[in-house]
Order: C-alpha cells, then structure tokens, then sequence
C-alpha cells in the first residue's frame, strides 16, 4: 500500500483523479469479498419471517416515550 501511494503521489492531479475514479468503479462493479463473507454470518442469525417493519415501529416507539419523559 505504501509503494502503491508514494507512486500515486508522483501522478499529476487529473491523473490521480482518473486513478481515483478507476478504482471506485471497479469497486461497484463486484460485490467485495468481506460483503459475501458478513453475508454469510448473518444468513441464519434472523429468522425468514422476522418482521422487520414492525421491529422498527417499537424501537420508535421506545424512543419517542424517552424523548417525551426527558422533555417533561
């Protein structure tokens, strides 16, 4: 990584920017390695039917009684 920055330094700004961009776009063409691996950890870690909308709604709902109780 260091060899890598210390000749990227040496670029000019528009070439670094090309760089810059070349590597960003690589990154969104394939998912990383580190992405399918947490997949992968958290495949049965939540049941199928876990219903995510509702979970939310109480969450909230926690938050907003905090919220009113430190306002009072």
């Amino acid at each position: 990584m260091e060899t890598v920055t210390l000749l990227a330094d040496r670029l000019s700004l528009y070439d670094q920017h090309l760089l810059a961009a070349h590597l960003a776009q690589n990154l969104n063409r394939t998912p990383s390695r580190s992405s399918r691996a947490i997949e992968g950890l958290w495949k049965d870690a939540v049941p199928p039917d876990f219903d995510v909308d509702a979970a939310l709604r109480e969450i909230r709902s926690e938050w907003l009684k905090e919220w009113g109780e430190r306002n009072e």
